[in-house]
């Protein structure tokens, strides 16, 4: 038997193997560790993967072709440093060897890579260390890992190999973890096509800066009805576009007209048609979305895994904004869409309005069961905080418990996730892009009054604020007199870790929220529920931020602010984990107003002077705040 990572045997070797041995019937095995594709910023290059043959003409040698890898497969020289789940106690010290975890981490950003390139609920991973190998399939829950089989050593070995790598090939599209709702467009379609023309400038788009018009718009911008079905599909025989976007298309005489929109929409829409990268046709209840790269992507293999495009829609014509991600799948844990669709239709006006959502058919964690529990490890969220102790080495723990901790398998705790996307209307720009700390303020202010309507009027908490939800919507407004403008909106997104305050136990085992912008109590304090103080000065860790990242200040750089502020650790040895950044603690808790090493942090105004505005109003609202951690000690 070949041992397919000896030393000798070159990446065309390798090929070979694979091409007179057949390991996977209808695929082929190319090597990648040469370059890295040009489309991916990580610049990953694995070792290999099996390709469909339908695809060999297709791919460029030599490099990761994300977009067509069916297959993951990475070789290692063997060894334990090489195996990230070798079959050792978890209470061995080498189990966290440091080679390993770099494997480990290695394996996991390839799997990640995949995912941000196919659409998928989950992918294989052949792991050949040498003379051994191991099965892995990856999801949002995270890994199964077969045992360590030796292929070469004994017959029983090497037929666990290829009834592996045949077995692949038996299982349907949907079982290799192809998500089959979605369809990838050929060039040539009749949406790749519509794609390119919409990408380019219309004539009648409007300029998305905050400012008064001068001149005429059109008329799409001007009444709603004509907005309504201005260039959309007439559901005809004879109409200008074919009904299936996924047609090969050879042209239309008279296409549809482009319906003019704001020109930060159409240059976000340009920048994702990126060469190389897939172009797809997704399906949100029962409607088409034709997308491209992603505009946003969520961090990490194991999670929500969120995606953001901006998305045609193929009956409209219209572009909007949809989400692609994987929630929570426990009872009592609303959907997204639900939420929103709670609050539109309560009058929320700084938040997104939903077109659609839904769950995508059949795409469930595979080892979730299908009647979802109620998380129920710990349900009664702490009224009062863990007991303190003197002792040295932390709170004393049962007996019971450290026992149950032995006894854990590996698997357990996983997460329950659900597939699931959402469209609407807006597509906005990312807080940073203010262009004036007033305009600033008062973004975020309405993002506040979206935050109070929605707990006041629907008794929703958001439980997220942070500077990447907190959104600028350019909108066209009408004066009193008759003239047009583009007005900057500030609006509150991503609710899906939204709950409504009659839930008053955990209903997923995470905590929520985002670390660099939650309120230093609940960093200090990590067993506590999240009350309306904490959310509000969410708001104002935002504030700092937007001001840190785009005002000019005293510091001589930002880095090391905004890592002592918001990224950053302190050890806490209650319960023995990382609590609340040293910048954030001395300004709020401590009440020494915005500072760093006990240095005042001042910002400065266009003229060079230290009387900016800002500086009076983050100093009032440090030490509202500071007033609740005062009371509290």
């Amino acid at each position: 038997m070949v041992v397919l990572t000896d030393a000798n045997l070159t990446s065309t070797q390798q090929e070979a193997v694979d091409s007179k041995y057949h390991l996977v019937p209808d695929h082929f095995l190319h090597i990648s560790d040469s370059h890295y594709d040009a489309t991916d910023k990580s610049l990953s290059k694995i070792d290999g993967s099996f390709i469909h043959v339908s695809d060999r003409e297709s791919i460029r040698q030599g490099y990761p072709n994300w977009a067509d890898m069916e297959f993951l497969v990475e070789f290692k020289r063997g060894g334990t440093g090489s195996d990230p789940f070798n079959d050792i106690s978890f209470d061995d010290p080498d189990a966290s060897a440091k080679t390993r975890a770099a494997v480990r981490g290695q394996i996991m950003s390839y799997a990640e890579r995949l995912f941000s390139y196919q659409h998928r609920s989950a992918i294989f991973f052949l792991l050949v260390n040498s003379d051994m190998f191991r099965v892995m399939r990856w999801d949002r829950s995270g890994v199964v890992v077969s045992e360590a089989v030796d292929y070469v050593g004994s017959i029983e070995g090497t037929k666990a190999l290829l009834e592996v790598t045949y077995a692949f090939t038996k299982l349907s599209r949907m079982m290799r973890g192809v998500d089959t709702t979605s369809a990838r467009l050929v060039e040539g379609s009749c949406g790749w096509k519509r794609m390119d023309l919409l990408a380019q400038p219309s004539p009648h788009d409007l300029d998305s800066a905050e400012a008064w018009i001068d001149g005429p718009i059109h008329e799409v911008f001007r009444d709603e009805e004509v907005a309504a079905t201005f260039g959309c599909l007439t559901g005809k025989s004879d109409a200008r576009l074919h009904h299936d976007p996924t047609c090969l298309c050879s042209g239309h005489k008279k296409p549809l007209p482009v319906v003019p929109v704001l020109s930060h929409i159409r240059q976000m829409f340009h920048d994702s048609l990126v060469e190389g990268f897939p172009r797809y046709r997704l399906m949100v209840d029962g409607e088409e979305y034709l997308v491209a790269k992603h505009v946003f992507l969520g961090f990490g293999m194991v999670g929500r895994g969120t995606r953001g495009y901006v998305a045609l829609e193929w009956k409209t014509q219209r572009f909007v904004f949809l989400k692609d991600c994987w929630r929570p799948g426990y009872k009592g844990v609303e959907m997204e869409g639900e939420i929103l669709s709670k609050l539109n239709k309560a009058g929320a006006v700084h938040v997104p309005t939903v077109v659609r959502y839904g769950d995508v058919f059949d795409q469930v964690r595979a080892s979730a069961p299908t009647d979802f529990p109620v998380f129920a490890s710990d349900t009664d969220v702490p009224s009062t905080p863990p007991p303190t102790t003197t002792r040295a080495r932390g709170t004393k723990r049962k007996l019971d418990a450290f026992l149950a901790g032995l006894k854990r398998k590996p698997g357990e705790g996983l997460r329950h996730m659900i597939h699931s996307r959402m469209v609407v209307r807006e597509i906005c720009l990312p807080l940073t892009a203010f262009t004036s700390s007033q305009q600033f303020i008062r973004i975020l202010y309405e993002c506040i009054t979206a935050h109070a309507f929605a707990y006041m009027r629907c008794q929703y908490m958001h439980r997220d604020v942070s500077a990447g939800n907190l959104l600028i919507y350019p909108e066209v407004i009408r004066r009193e007199d008759g003239k047009y403008g583009v007005y900057w909106k500030g609006l509150l997104a991503d609710w899906e870790l939204a709950k409504h305050v009659d839930k008053k136990t955990a209903m997923q085992p995470q905590r929520t929220g985002t670390w660099h912008f939650m309120s230093a109590y609940l960093l200090l304090n990590p067993t506590m529920p999240t009350t309306i103080a904490d959310e509000l000065e969410a708001f104002l860790h935002v504030l700092v931020y937007g001001c840190i990242r785009r005002v000019r200040s005293s510091l001589t750089t930002i880095h090391e602010f905004l890592t002592d502020y918001f990224a950053g650790v302190s050890f806490d040895p209650l319960h023995r984990q990382a609590a609340c950044p040293s910048a954030k603690r001395e300004s709020v808790v401590l009440g020494q107003g915005l500072s760093m090493t006990s240095r005042p942090v001042v910002f400065i105004t266009p003229e060079g002077k230290d009387d900016h505005p800002l500086n009076m109003l983050i100093s009032k609202l440090l030490t509202i705040f500071h007033s609740r951690y005062a009371i509290l000690k």
